[in-house]
């Protein structure tokens, strides 16, 4: 919905000032600044609903700068929905730790002199915090920050935590000074910076639900989603995951919606049209347009580099290009906001491979890939590897299943590509699937029944009759494929790139044994190639520094 920045500090005014110019595009429909003595605190706004006002939000004793969407709050058996307005969905962020949504907020108390940042329990809306030596900076993206100042030296601990699990164990980044709003909130005063316990509610499980129930919980976060939108867009796989949105979407009577398909050369995507969902006749679909986009290996290049600067940070998903595709095309066709299938895999079981997981030691094998320990032993060295691997165990170790640690470290990293992806060209990405405490309905349900067969049991189940044979169609992977990955590292010197950036943190010769390996099909491991590639991107591009 919005893009906030600001400082807290005594340096300059220019470094609050290029912040907050750095995420001007994720919201073009309001601006304004507050200053008051060390802080400054700007709000770019993106309207969907409520009336226009001065921004930021100022109360009877604060002032907020606010990102989000808060549809309302669960009280008892009963939802009570949000009136509308920044005001009342600031609330009840702050107060309501069982707010329903998706938001991030800074909101400063002059009196006592106190900035508090805090975020929904799952990132959606991500907040970033940059301490500098005069003044500590944040920030709805990560490289509004890092185009600040000298660039940040790199955190080999954190770097280290995303090469052997994909996503940070805490809230420090790869780059050094730099964390995330995530774990914990944060509050700054006088006296510096420090974690305060996260007051967003944790999901938590209910008596395992009803398909019925189920199935209202979703509509009802559907229609939510849908409405003050403007032209709406809906990413379309084919998969089951989209393909119960445009279902819901469907049956809601929502016209004119833009479907968004990308389609790789060697992707596993088989839809061609709209007609394949197999939706009723007549229906709202047929108002729909449908855009397919391809994507070949040099527009996969270029674009992985280009999303990279703008994520800020190294990454394993390959589907981060995609992404940007998948959002150009959409504004391309006027879209305003998108809805998307995040989360059902984490919390329904939606990966084939999560089927061998049914105990604490199955779980730690789970992340133990030997290509993957085999590939960051070589980089990192058995010491720091090995530190890695107990600090897992000790958040993790006692977990029965992986959707506590799927919806941290996989879901995490997934939600901020799209929201960095679509915010860049100033499109809100929504999460039906995350809203009206359906991540708690889902740890209702028991886990090796949902990871049985092709794994969503309980999903497939609630919606055969509607989606019919589509219902029991094979996970689609929104990724790019390793052989396309792989033809990707033969291209524009590629290799050689990642031999001459990288070797200024590991040892030139680690690098190339870990490409030789990344060349064979036993030590192939598609997220440290990626990781490997992105990394090249941003020391080429100056964003991190690789000096000890």
């Amino acid at each position: 919905m919005c893009g906030i920045a600001g400082s807290f500090g005594t340096a300059s005014a220019s470094v609050f000032d290029a912040v907050f110019d750095g995420i001007k595009h994720r919201g073009l429909d309001g601006v304004g600044v507050f200053r008051h003595q060390r802080l400054a605190l700007g709000m770019h706004r993106l309207r969907f609903r409520g009336a226009e006002v001065a921004l930021p939000v100022h109360h009877a004793d604060a002032v907020s700068a606010y990102n989000g969407q808060v549809y309302g709050q669960h009280a008892g058996s009963g939802y009570l929905t949000a009136v509308d307005g920044l005001d009342n969905e600031i609330a009840l962020a702050a107060h309501s730790p069982g707010a329903d949504g998706m938001y991030a907020y800074s909101r400063y108390a002059p009196r006592q002199g106190q900035l508090t940042l805090a975020t929904d329990w799952h990132f959606i809306k991500p907040l970033f915090v940059r301490e500098l030596p005069d003044e500590i900076v944040f920030a709805s993206e990560m490289t509004a920050l890092l185009r600040q100042g000298a660039p940040a030296r790199i955190d080999q601990g954190a770097l280290a935590e995303l090469f052997a699990y994909g996503w940070y164990l805490g809230d420090q980044t790869c780059a050094a000074g730099v964390s995330l709003v995530w774990k914990d909130d944060v509050a700054i005063d006088a006296h510096g910076l420090r974690r305060t316990p996260k007051r967003a509610q944790r999901p938590a499980p209910p008596a395992p639900p009803s398909i019925a129930a189920l199935r209202q919980a979703i509509a009802a976060s559907v229609r939510r989603s849908a409405q003050g939108a403007g032209p709406l867009g809906l990413a379309l796989s084919g998969g089951l995951d989209s393909s119960i949105l445009a279902c819901e979407l469907n049956a809601q009577g929502v016209e004119n919606l833009v479907c968004v398909t990308v389609r790789t050369e060697d992707g596993d995507d088989d839809l061609a049209t709209l007609a394949q969902l197999g939706l009723p006749t007549p229906g709202a679909w047929q108002t729909w347009k449908h855009v397919v986009v391809p994507v070949g290996d040099q527009d996969f290049l270029a674009g992985f580099a280009s999303a990279t600067r703008a994520f800020g940070q190294p990454t394993t998903m390959s589907s981060l290009p995609l992404y940007q595709q998948l959002a150009d095309a959409a504004a391309a066709h006027g879209v305003r906001a998108m809805l998307l299938g995040e989360g059902v895999d984490e919390y329904f079981g939606g990966y084939g491979s999560y089927a061998k997981v049914d105990d604490p030691a199955s779980v730690q094998a789970y992340y133990r890939n030997a290509a993957r320990r085999a590939l960051v032993r070589c980089l990192f060295g058995d010491e720091a590897s090995g530190a890695v691997e107990q600090r897992f165990t000790q958040l993790y170790g006692d977990c029965p299943d992986l959707r506590a640690i799927e919806t941290q470290m996989r879901l995490t990293r997934l939600l901020l590509r799209s929201d960095v992806c679509l915010m860049a060209r100033s499109i809100e990405g929504r999460v039906p699937f995350l809203y009206n405490h359906i991540p708690d309905l889902a740890l209702g349900l028991d886990w090796r029944a949902l990871t049985s067969g092709l794994g969503k049991t309980f999903l497939r189940q609630a919606y055969a009759a509607e989606l019919g044979p589509r219902a029991q169609r094979p996970k689609v992977r929104f990724k790019s494929s390793d052989a396309m990955l792989l033809r990707c590292l033969a291209r524009d010197d590629m290799a050689q790139r990642i031999v001459r950036q990288c070797a200024r943190l590991f040892d030139a010769g680690a690098v190339a044994r870990a490409l030789d390996r990344l060349r064979t099909a036993g030590g192939f491991d598609a997220d440290v190639l990626c990781l490997l590639m992105s990394l090249t991107f941003l020391l080429e591009s100056e964003l991190l520094d690789a000096n000890p």
